[in-house]
């Protein structure tokens, strides 16, 4: 689970899984994302926040 600023979201097998950001965007991109579109056309900056990782 990671946490950026109150937004968060889980990294699974290296992919990003965001539900809350894939409501809000109506986009269904933010499941199985991998980091290299972190930041990419209006995506979350996802990478730098890997700091924050905290293991469940």
């Amino acid at each position: 689970m990671i946490s950026s600023g109150g937004h968060g979201w889980a990294e699974i097998s290296g992919k990003i899984f965001d539900p809350d950001w894939a409501l809000v965007s109506k986009a269904d991109t933010y499941f199985a994302m991998p980091y290299s579109l972190s930041g990419v056309q209006g995506r979350p900056n996802y990478a730098p926040n890997r700091v924050y990782v905290a293991a469940v």
